[in-house]
C-alpha cells in the first residue's frame, strides 16, 4: 500500500518540477546582483544530496530501514503534506512574480513582496518545499528520506542567510521591520 503513496508523491513532485522549470523561463527581470559561485555551490550541492536521499530508494548501510510503519495513515498524511507544501510554493512563486530567481539575486526594480504567503513566512517557497519533503519522508517511512529532509533544511538555511543579507542591503530598515514581524520559515515560531 505504501508503494502506491510513494508513486503518487513522485508524480506530484514530477508535475511540480515541470511547472517550476516552465515558470523559470518566463517573466524574469534582469539581474543586478548575484550571489558568489561559492555561495551557490554550498547550498546547491546540499539540495542535490537532499533530492537523492529523499526520492531514491536506498539499501546501503541500513538507509532503507523503516522508521515508521507502512500504513495508510502515514501514506495519506505524507501525500497531503507533500501536495500541500508544493501548492504553497506555487502560490508563493506566483505572488513573487518576476522577482523570482533560482539563485540568490537582486533584480532590476526589485520589489519587497509582503503579500500572499509572504505575510506568514519570509521564505514561503522554502517552507513549502520543506513541508513537501517532510510529507515525502513520512510516506516513505525509511531512514534515507529523513536524511533528505535534513540536507534540504541545511541547504535552505545557508541560502536564506545570503538572501536575507541581500534583502537588508537592498531594502534597509523596511526589510528589518518586516523581519521583526514575519518569521523566517515557520509562521509564528521560526
Amino acid at each position: 500500500m505504501l508503494i502506491q503513496y510513494s508513486s503518487v508523491i513522485l508524480n506530484v513532485w514530477a508535475l511540480w518540477w515541470a511547472y517550476w522549470l516552465i515558470m523559470a523561463a518566463v517573466n524574469r527581470k534582469p539581474t543586478l546582483r548575484r550571489e558568489s559561485q561559492a555561495s551557490y555551490l554550498s547550498w546547491r550541492l546540499l539540495t542535490v544530496a537532499a533530492w537523492i536521499f529523499l526520492l531514491c530508494p536506498w539499501s546501503l548501510a541500513g538507509l532503507g530501514t523503516r522508521w515508521l510503519p507502512a500504513t495508510d495513515f502515514w501514506g495519506r498524511l505524507g501525500l497531503g503534506l507533500a501536495a500541500g507544501g508544493l501548492l504553497y510554493t506555487v502560490w508563493a512563486r506566483v505572488v513573487l512574480g518576476s522577482n523570482w530567481s533560482s539563485t540568490v539575486t537582486v533584480k532590476d526594480r526589485h520589489q519587497l513582496i509582503v503579500a500572499g504567503p509572504y505575510r506568514f513566512t519570509r521564505h514561503p517557497i522554502y517552507t513549502g518545499l520543506i513541508t513537501a519533503a517532510v510529507g515525502t519522508a513520512l510516506a516513505s517511512g525509511e531512514v534515507h528520506a529523513v536524511f533528505g529532509v535534513g540536507f534540504l533544511v541545511w541547504a535552505f538555511e545557508l541560502k536564506l542567510r545570503v538572501e536575507e543579507r541581500f534583502m537588508r542591503d537592498q531594502f534597509g530598515k523596511v526589510y528589518v521591520d518586516y523581519c521583526a514581524t514575519v518569521k523566517r520559515l515557520v509562521p509564528f515560531i521560526y
